[in-house]
């Protein structure tokens, strides 16, 4: 028997929250202090290169979206990010089976890092950024640990809910 099927069928509403904040209130932290770091130490449109052709440190702000989309919406950006904060809330129990850890994380960290850009967005009027890889005229968008969170998030709550359908349809079919 595995962790994940060693935890109760149904938690109570409560501990699914508390769980999920037990994630999301961390990553939103150590983004905001990252941000603030950044900010206090460094001019906006700081580029440093800490590796070649592979990675720099910067210090640049986004008004918009992933790859600058939305530009002139910040207000908007935040508006929806909060939405989204909200509906995850509201369809808790539609999103998590109670009996899938990874998906509780998963949560967790979409939820911290949709913070960490709201609070950007409505305190700053832009998220800052200050990861940036590329190799060899390839660029990816400068993102932040608030990113990372939400990218890393979304990977893992796919892969945990296929995981979880496989095991469903796998106890189904002995049923």
């Amino acid at each position: 028997m595995t962790r994940d099927d060693a935890a109760p069928a149904s938690l109570p509403y409560s501990a699914l929250v508390l769980r999920i904040l037990a994630v999301a209130i961390p990553v939103a932290l150590a983004d905001q202090l990252s941000k603030a770091w950044v900010v206090r130490n460094f001019e906006a449109g700081y580029h440093r290169v800490l590796a070649d052709n592979f990675f720099a440190f910067v210090h640049w702000r986004n008004k918009g979206a992933a790859w600058g989309i939305f530009e002139r919406h910040t207000e908007w950006l935040a508006l929806a990010s909060l939405a989204v904060l909200v509906l995850i809330f509201l369809f808790l129990r539609h999103l998590i089976d109670g009996r899938c850890r990874w998906q509780w994380l998963a949560v967790g960290l979409l939820t911290g890092g949709i913070a960490g850009n709201a609070i950007d967005r409505l305190f700053r009027q832009s998220v800052v950024d200050f990861l940036f890889f590329y190799h060899r005229g390839f660029e990816w968008p400068a993102f932040n640990l608030a990113d990372s969170g939400i990218t890393v998030g979304v990977c893992l709550y796919i892969l945990a809910s296929f995981r979880h359908a496989a095991k469903a349809a796998a106890g189904a079919g002995q049923a």
